[in-house]
């Protein structure tokens, strides 16, 4: 399990890279905040957590997770109800603009997001 989400984390981080312009840190700095939705489920703040404590293992530094504005990059969420069993674990990633990735997900896929 531990061995799939850091897999998870390191495919992140390359996106992340292909991205171009949307940087999660640089130089030990946080350049992006997590904004969960107003009364997100636990399944999603248990995702963020663990996706922090990796960061902050591979980068030395964490995410911010605050719903305030912000000039810098945020990631946000939609949790969608799965319709059939087979749609448990699938989620997908956007970037409605260039400061803003999306994750779409179920509560059990949340943590595959990340």
């Amino acid at each position: 399990m531990k061995k799939h989400f850091a897999y998870c984390c390191f495919f992140l981080c390359t996106c992340m890279l292909c991205a171009g312009d949307f940087v999660l840190i640089r130089d030990g700095k946080p350049q992006c905040v997590i904004q969960p939705a107003p009364k997100c489920p636990r399944e999603v703040y248990v995702a963020v957590s663990r996706f922090n404590q990796m960061l902050k293992t591979i980068t030395g530094s964490t995410l911010p997770v605050h719903g305030r504005k912000t000039t810098l990059n945020r990631i946000t969420f939609r949790l969608k109800p799965a319709k059939k069993q087979t749609e448990l674990d699938h989620f997908t990633i956007t970037f409605p603009d260039p400061k803003t990735m999306e994750i779409q997900a179920t509560k059990i896929s949340v943590q595959w997001a990340f």
